[in-house]
């Protein structure tokens, strides 16, 4: 197995999270789960993620919002080579 991944809905317990499973090498397209035939893998990849992601994080899980509250655009943002602002 070469490569795990997991899906979290938002708002969603991280504990009910489902780490999915791949063998990149026989599928590249990442379109077949192998994670219910290789369970002790995919405990041993999601200890080591949290293991990871303690060393940065405290907690390594965490709700982000991805709700934009304000910005402010200037003037030459979007300026073209020439200094060229867009139509």
């Amino acid at each position: 197995m070469e490569r795990g991944r997991v899906a979290h809905k938002p708002g969603a317990d991280f504990e009910r999270d489902q780490w999915l499973l791949f063998d990149t090498a026989a599928d590249f397209s990442e379109s077949t789960d192998v994670s219910g035939r290789y369970p002790e893998k995919v405990a041993e990849l999601k200890a080591l993620w949290l293991a990871e992601a303690s060393k940065y994080s405290k907690p390594p899980l965490k709700e982000v919002s991805r709700q934009v509250e304000s910005f402010r655009l200037y003037d030459d943002a979007f300026a073209g080579p020439e200094g060229e602002k867009p139509r």
